[in-house]
C-alpha cells in the first residue's frame, strides 16, 4: 500500500524511512490519533501503522502524492459530508501532501471509531445471557407491586432488575471506562442483586450445585478446551459449608463494603448504604459490573499483559492486593463480594458445568470488595475467602486475617469494574 514496501518493526522506524517534510505529516496525525484514542496501541499491520483498540481501530500511511487514512467504510460514511472535498474509497480517504491536513476531522473519525468499539460489546446477547442464569437459578422472582422481575432485598423492598436499555445507557455514560476496560480482559457482563439476602442467595447456589450433581453434569475447572472432564465428588448434605464467624456477619454492619483499607479506618459501606450508592449499584440494589473471562486466576509470573493491564496473579496478601487496585492500572476495578462469587460460580457452572475456585488448582478467592470489622474470637479484622473443597465436595465460604501470606500460594483475586452513575 505505501511507497516503502518492507517490514517494519514499528511505526517510529516507518515514519523514519520518508523524507523530512512527510516525517512531520505523518508524526502529527500519530499524536492526533493517540490523543483521541490514549488507550489504542500501536502496531504495523498490513505494512503499515496502525492503532488497535479492541481489534483494529485505524490505519494510516504515506504515498507519493498523498496520505492514506483508514479508518473502515463505517467512520467513512459518517462523515461523507466533511469528507466531500477528498478522494475516497470504500474504508479510506487520501489527503493530498501539498494541502494542509485536516487534523481536527481525523481526531473526531478515531474518537467515533472508539466510541463503536465500545458499542460493540453485545450489550444484548450479554444482558439476555445474565437475565437467564438469573430466572433459571431462581435468583430473579416475579414483584408484585412492580409488576416486574427482580429481587426482594434485605430491608423487605422490591429491586427491579435494571432492564436492557438501562444498561445500553450505562455503557453509553461510562464509555471511556468501557473503551478502556474491554481491550484489557473485561469481556463480559455481571448483573450482581446487591440487594438479596446473602443465606438466600447462598441457598440458591446450593440447589444449583446439587441440581448439576443428580444430573451428573459437574466437573472440575478445565484449565484448557483440551481438558478431558473430570466429575467431581459433591457432599449432597453440606454441600456449602459456612464458617459461623462468617454467617453471622452477613447483612449486618459488621460486614464492610468496599473497604479503603483493612482497619477501623476503613471507609467502606454497609450493604444497605452500597445498595442506594449509585457508584455501585447503578441500578437501587443491583450492581452492573464487567468481568475478565478467566477460568484460572493466573499463577505467578504467567498473568498476561492486555492493553497496559498486567493480569493479577496469585501469590499476595489480602492487604497487597488491596493496595494493587489502588494504583492507576487498576482504576475503575474493585474486589469481589460474597455476591458476586456466587453470580460467578453459578454463572460458570451453568454455562460449562464446572465448579469455580478449586484450592487444589491453586484458585482459592479472597473477596477483597468485603471485610469483617474486628473479631474478638480470633483477635483480628478478616477478609472472606470463597473456594470449591474438592476433598468434601463442597464450597467453603471462610475468612482470614488481611496479612495472611500462608495461604499466597493457593489464593488470588478477580475483580469487577462497575458501571455505576456519574455523580457529581
Amino acid at each position: 500500500m505505501a511507497t516503502m514496501q518492507r517490514p517494519y518493526k514499528n511505526i517510529d522506524e516507518y515514519i523514519g524511512l520518508f523524507p523530512p517534510e512527510v516525517q512531520r505529516i505523518l508524526q502529527q496525525l500519530r499524536e492526533t490519533i493517540q490523543e483521541a484514542a490514549p488507550e489504542a496501541a500501536e502496531a504495523i499491520s498490513y505494512g503499515i501503522p496502525t492503532f488497535k483498540l479492541n481489534g483494529n481501530l485505524v490505519h494510516f500511511a504515506a504515498y507519493k502524492k498523498h496520505i492514506g487514512f483508514y479508518p473502515t467504510p463505517s467512520a467513512i460514511a459518517a462523515f461523507t459530508k466533511e469528507l466531500s472535498l477528498y478522494k475516497q474509497s470504500k474504508g479510506a480517504v487520501q489527503f493530498p501532501i501539498n494541502q494542509p491536513i485536516p487534523f481536527y476531522l481525523v481526531s473526531k473519525m478515531v474518537e467515533y471509531k472508539v466510541n463503536e468499539t465500545r458499542l460493540s460489546f453485545p450489550v444484548k446477547k450479554e444482558y439476555a445471557r445474565c437475565v437467564d442464569l438469573l430466572r433459571c437459578t431462581g435468583i430473579l422472582t416475579h414483584l408484585p407491586k412492580s409488576g416486574s422481575f427482580g429481587v426482594i432485598g434485605i430491608d423487605g423492598e422490591e429491586y427491579p432488575i435494571p432492564t436492557q436499555e438501562q444498561i445500553e445507557e450505562l455503557f453509553a455514560l461510562q464509555s471511556e471506562l468501557v473503551s478502556r476496560k474491554v481491550p484489557q480482559g473485561f469481556d463480559h457482563l455481571e448483573l450482581t442483586p446487591i440487594a438479596m439476602p446473602a443465606p438466600l442467595l447462598i441457598k440458591r447456589m446450593k440447589a444449583a450445585i446439587l441440581r448439576h450433581s443428580a444430573e451428573g453434569k459437574i466437573y472440575r475447572t478445565w484449565r484448557s478446551p483440551y481438558d478431558l472432564l473430570n466429575p467431581v465428588h459433591v457432599d449432597t448434605e453440606k454441600t456449602v459449608w459456612l464458617w459461623d464467624t462468617l454467617g453471622q456477619a452477613l447483612d449486618t454492619e459488621q460486614l464492610v463494603y468496599f473497604p479503603q483499607e483493612y482497619s477501623s479506618n476503613h471507609r467502606g459501606q454497609s450493604k444497605w448504604e452500597v445498595v442506594h450508592n449509585g457508584r455501585i449499584c447503578a441500578a437501587p440494589g443491583w450492581s452492573v459490573g464487567l468481568v475478565e473471562s478467566l477460568p484460572m486466576i493466573p499463577q505467578q509470573g504467567q498473568g498476561k499483559t492486555l492493553a497496559g493491564r498486567r493480569q493479577l496473579e496469585t501469590g499476595s496478601s489480602p492487604r497487597d492486593y488491596l493496595r494493587t487496585l489502588q494504583t492507576e492500572t487498576y482504576q475503575g476495578e474493585t474486589g469481589k463480594t460474597l455476591e458476586d462469587f456466587i453470580i460467578e460460580f453459578i454463572a460458570r457452572l451453568e454455562a460449562t458445568g464446572e465448579v469455580s475456585h478449586d484450592r487444589h488448582d491453586d484458585n482459592a478467592l479472597w473477596l477483597l470488595g468485603q471485610y469483617v470489622k474486628y473479631v474478638e474470637q480470633v483477635k483480628s479484622d478478616l477478609v472472606p475467602t470463597e473456594w470449591w473443597h474438592r476433598d468434601y465436595g463442597r464450597v467453603r465460604l471462610d475468612a482470614h486475617r488481611p496479612g495472611n501470606k500462608l495461604c499466597t500460594s493457593s489464593w488470588g483475586v478477580s475483580t469487577t469494574v462497575r458501571l455505576g452513575k456519574l455523580i457529581g
